[in-house]
């Protein structure tokens, strides 16, 4: 039998600016993941202990122009990070 823990901690931070013109948002999300698995119960295979641990840095901008009264350009951009899930 192996166990398996996983424990997440996140932050962000934002700083939006503009005027009548245009605006925008810039942000940065910091994740840290801590995963450990142990095992398995004593049954005559090798026996595993192990942890790892990571910090990632998500950054992500979006930016706004009016032109005029009836057009509206946008753009964005940003880091994603997806987890397996296990189910």
């Amino acid at each position: 039998l192996y166990t398996a823990q996983e424990r997440n901690l996140a932050g962000y931070a934002q700083l939006n600016m503009g005027n009548d013109a245009w605006d925008g948002t810039v942000g940065l999300r910091v994740v840290r993941v801590e995963t450990r698995v142990a095992g398995p119960e004593p049954s005559g295979i090798e026996e595993i202990d192990a942890g790892n641990s990571n910090t990632n840095l998500l950054p992500n901008a979006s930016f706004r122009w009016r032109p005029s009264d009836e057009v509206q350009l946008r753009a964005a951009v940003s880091k994603t990070r997806t987890l397996p899930t296990f189910a």
